[in-house]
């Protein structure tokens, strides 16, 4: 009887970890995404960065293409996911929990390039 209540009381323990841990990550995502809305309007050539948002551990970046080489759009998504694991500050996020959604929208909302980031 008793190890059936130290299993019990293990197995709602992890349990209890693991709903703390991500609560603190969609927290840290909020925060995140609160913090990249609120810093200065960025561009890169024909991208502009228009906002980032949250869901759970999920931060979407979305910038808005303005025109001109579609392939560029592409490769920006690739190399900018690419400079993520290259900071070290944001590599440590990321192998937290935190996932990152790049995304390039046209003018009409169109997705014209989607990156996820879940791992480095």
């Amino acid at each position: 009887m008793k190890k059936i209540f130290v299993f019990l009381f293990l197995v709602f323990m992890i349990g209890g970890c693991s709903t703390t841990n991500q609560n603190e990550l969609n927290t840290l995502a909020l925060y995140r995404s609160a913090s990249l809305n609120n810093s200065k309007s960025v561009s890169y050539n024909s991208l502009k960065f228009i906002n980032a948002k949250s869901s759970k551990n999920l931060i979407t970046l979305n910038f808005l293409y303005s025109g001109g080489n579609p392939n560029y759009a592409k490769k920006f998504t690739e190399q900018y996911s690419k400079s993520f694991c290259q900071n070290l500050k944001l590599k440590e996020i990321i192998q937290k929990g935190i996932q990152y959604r790049i995304q390039v929208l046209t003018m009409n909302g169109q997705k014209i390039s989607v990156k996820f980031i879940s791992s480095c």
